[in-house]
């Protein structure tokens, strides 16, 4: 173990400057080369000098208009006409009036902000009708602001304007003075094309979004803030595959939003800057852990567990079960899902029985059942390629009482189920409220990260692409979810709060620091395709009964895998530690594991395999569905499982028979079992677990790199005959007995000596 957890410093150090990299010393070219993909910059979109120029020069005085220079201008009452491109220099207060750009010839049309103050009753302050291009330029120390109307007044059927400033062209704002929108109609900044950000200090405060650009909304060097009643930045256009990106090169952004932050049909690429987000309020201050009965495993869980009718519940779980009138009244009595947990391991008996009538309807309840579908809470699609209803927001994650309505589909005003007593209800007003949200791919290589979300704070309807930067999240969701593939290849991510913390269809790891906290899974593999109360296995060697196999529906080899392949990972679940519908994968890096306290749940919990090939494996939780790794494993592990629960900080050591530590744990939570896998564990080599005792030493998330023990209460000798080998406080056993998975991806129960754990 001296080798295996002195490699998890050098991967501290390794991320820490590959952040630094990224966000400090990263070459300009390479950030560029990222970014070229998605947009790309001509000299104009950068501020230049106007001094020298030929301009027009526009004096606002209040409640006149007076200009001079090469023209362009027609005065319409309070209406500043601009009719030809060139550059227009705008200084002084316009009490009520606007500026509208009408171009009749090709080129750029430029808008010098030198101090002004413009107020509408009517419409936009600023209106681009028409141009090529329009580039408005914020000049140095100077305070600019642009107020519009409540109500917009049309002429004919006219819906344009409906922002304060609104592009129907390509739009950039530069400079290095400062910009306040108050947007009291609808939207803050809107093209219907492009808007890019090149610098300035530009607030918005707004009714509806805050920044759109339909085809694409860049971000350099300019510093944002955005306080909204809709999405923070958006970016619309979802006809076109190559636009409705979001590009955030550099320079800073704030949103606080009651909708999403930031929102792209297409595309979100966060190279470097400095980005902080709360959506919705944020997230709520906990999040109650729904899932004490297995109701995970990549299945939709009930609306609200604290609400759910427990004698309803078990009438459906004992149909067809046969139970002496004793066991009945016991049951009748339960109160809470503990005390159910607590009689159902008094009767292994009546365990088989329901293992044996869920098997038996596996196949009605996993194909579109009312229990079936994905994690998420988005609306799933059902075998007839409708689309279900998505549940209702999960018990302990309520919003502020003037937050909006929590919506996880991917359209802002699909449909939502609600519950009140026993009606379903639908809402077409729903809105979502997601940290980062993008439609087909979300990129992250650098830059700072911080979201406050009240539904999930990084997410994608397709990937999420992370390699480097710092991301630190709290949400009342999902801390990353991509709808298909999660690819994890550097940076540091830290999850503070979370129902579930990373997910995806596929889940891969390859570097990386990720630290994870979360009221139910740590890390969830949300593929739809695995049957309503899969059996859980250790080795997929090991075969249950031909009928039971022929009963199971289990995901596609492509789907439900959980890879990781080096960094660091940090889990600390009250639900499912690492959780994956079909299978998990290790074959370096470091694994640290603080999994559930209640025997609903396991620190793995797995379908089908999970086969070590390298790295170092800690996994400490509950004993009622814990699982080892698979027997086709190529490097060792062992499962202590004690007799009772211990308390946190209750240590555990082991040794190999020269005395040289292999593990020293201090685990942060209760526990009764602990799995680990190391390259030190040896075929045909002794080994000593002690327990109860005191370590000292360095630390990090309660594993020491070089203790000192002292001789604890515990002590089991052991060797490795197997990849797998079970121990409890006599010494090596069998695979203990296991527990009820409940609803929707629990393992079985019964004795593991027969039907693998």
């Amino acid at each position: 173990m001296r080798r295996t957890f002195k490699a998890l410093f050098p991967i501290l150090l390794g991320s820490a400057l590959f952040i630094s990299g990224c966000n400090e010393s990263t070459p300009n070219a390479s950030i560029q080369k990222i970014t070229s993909e998605y947009v790309s910059y001509e000299s104009e979109d950068e501020y230049s000098d106007w001094e020298e120029e030929s301009v027009t020069l526009v004096n606002l005085n209040g409640t006149s208009i007076d200009f001079s220079g090469n023209g362009g201008v027609i005065l319409e009452g309070n209406q500043i006409l601009i009719r030809t491109t060139g550059t227009y220099v705008f200084e002084g207060t316009l009490d009520d009036g606007q500026i509208v750009v009408d171009a009749e010839d090709a080129g750029t049309v430029r808008l010098i902000l030198n101090g002004v103050t413009i107020n509408s009753s009517t419409s936009a302050p600023i209106y681009i009708k028409q141009a090529d291009k329009a580039v408005i330029s914020l000049e140095e120390n100077t305070v600019n602001t642009l107020t519009d109307a409540k109500e917009y007044l049309y002429e004919g059927q006219e819906t344009e304007p409906d922002a304060a400033i609104f592009s129907n062209d390509d739009l950039t704002i530069n400079g290095s003075g400062s910009l306040t929108v108050q947007a009291n109609y609808e939207d803050g900044i809107k093209s219907d094309d492009s808007i890019l950000f090149t610098g300035g200090q530009i607030n918005v405060i707004s009714a509806d979004e805050g920044i759109v650009g339909k085809d694409l909304l860049a971000v350099k060097e300019a510093n944002i803030t955005v306080e909204s009643a809709g999405d923070g930045l958006k970016s619309t256009n979802a006809e076109d595959e190559k636009k409705g990106n979001i590009v955030l090169e550099s320079g800073s952004v704030t949103i606080q939003s009651e909708e999403d932050g930031i929102q792209a049909e297409k595309t979100v690429v966060v190279a470097d800057g400095n980005y902080d987000i709360v959506t919705g309020g944020g997230s709520p201050e906990t999040i109650e852990n729904t899932d004490e009965f297995g109701m995970g495993g990549g299945m939709d869980r009930p609306g609200n567990m604290n609400e759910l009718d427990l004698s309803t519940m078990i009438d459906s779980m004992l149909e067809g079960v046969d139970v002496s009138d004793e066991v009945k009244e016991q049951l009748e009595s339960v109160e809470s899902m503990e005390d159910l947990q607590a009689i159902l391991e008094d009767y292994p008996e009546i365990q088989q029985q329901l293992m044996k009538s869920r098997m038996d309807g596996l196949q009605n309840m996993g194909q579109g059942g009312p229990m079936s579908g994905s994690t998420t809470g988005d609306a799933a699609e059902s075998t007839d390629g409708t689309e279900t209803m998505p549940q209702e927001r999960p018990a302990g994650i309520q919003p502020p009482e003037d937050a909006p309505e929590m919506n996880n589909d991917q359209e802002e005003n699909s449909k939502n189920q609600t519950v009140e007593g026993e009606e379903a209800t639908t809402d077409a007003n729903t809105v979502s409220t997601k940290g980062i949200k993008a439609g087909t791919e979300l990129i992250v290589v650098g830059g700072t990260v911080h979201i406050d979300s009240l539904e999930d704070a990084v997410h994608s309807d397709g990937s999420v692409m992370i390699s480097g930067g710092e991301v630190t999240v709290n949400s009342g969701d999902d801390g990353i979810h991509a709808d298909t593939e999660a690819v994890i290849s550097g940076g540091n991510i830290t999850i503070e709060k979370s129902r579930e913390g990373l997910e995806g269809k596929n889940v891969t790891i390859s570097d990386g620091m990720i630290h994870i906290v979360a009221a139910d899974d740590g890390v969830n593999i949300n593929s739809e395709e695995v049957g309503f109360g899969m059996m859980r296995g250790n080795s997929t060697e090991d075969a249950t009964t031909d009928e039971t196999a022929e009963s199971i529906e289990t995901t596609t080899e492509e789907e439900g895998n959980l890879l990781i392949e080096g960094g660091y990972l940090y889990v600390n679940a009250d639900g499912d530690g690492l959780d994956s519908n079909n299978t998990m994968r290790m074959t370096d890096g470091t694994v640290i594991v603080y999994g559930p306290t209640n025997s609903g749940n396991g620190a793995l919990d797995y379908a089908n395999s999970f086969n070590i090939e390298g790295g170092m494996l800690i996994a400490v939780g509950s004993s009622g569905m814990a699982q080892g790794i698979s027997d086709s494993s190529l490097q060792n592990a062992i499962m202590m499982t004690f007799d009772e629960m211990k308390e946190a900080g209750t240590t555990v050591y082991v040794e190999n028979s020269d005395g040289q530590q292999i593990i020293a744990l201090e685990p942060e939570k209760e526990f009764q079992t602990v799995v680990i896998s190391s390259p030190e564990l040896k075929t045909d080599k002794t080994y000593k677990l002690r327990s109860g005792g005191v370590i000292t030493g360095e630390r990090l998330d309660g594993v020491y790199e070089e203790a000192i023990y002292k001789e604890g209460e515990l002590s089991v000798d052991f060797s490795l005959s197997t990849v797998m080998t079970y121990l409890n406080e006599s010494g090596v056993t069998e695979a203990s007995s296991g527990m009820m998975g409940g609803f929707g991806g629990g393992k079985q129960f019964g004795n593991n000596t027969d039907v693998d754990n």
